[in-house]
């Protein structure tokens, strides 16, 4: 393996090692904000995560978050 080659796979691993620790954070972000909004409870008798805003956003995090995953699996095996 050539010195070039070896420093540009070092780079590559960084940055798919870099995607990977952001990905579990947002994960971790999300996990808690969404324990919050389902234990909170609002005027009435509903929890904040019920409202209409929130349980899209929630879904939709769900559904970027299995597409950035895919992503990142793809990169680390090219």
């Amino acid at each position: 393996l050539r010195p070039f080659d070896m420093i540009g796979q070092r780079l590559y691993t960084g940055r798919i090692a870099v995607a990977q620790a952001a990905l579990e954070y947002r994960r971790q972000l999300f996990k808690q904000t969404k324990e919050y909004a389902e234990n909170k409870k609002c005027p009435g008798s509903q929890v904040l995560a019920s409202i209409p805003q929130l349980s899209s956003l929630f879904q939709e995090n769900d559904r970027r978050l299995a597409d950035l995953d895919a992503f990142v699996h793809k990169a680390e095996l090219a």
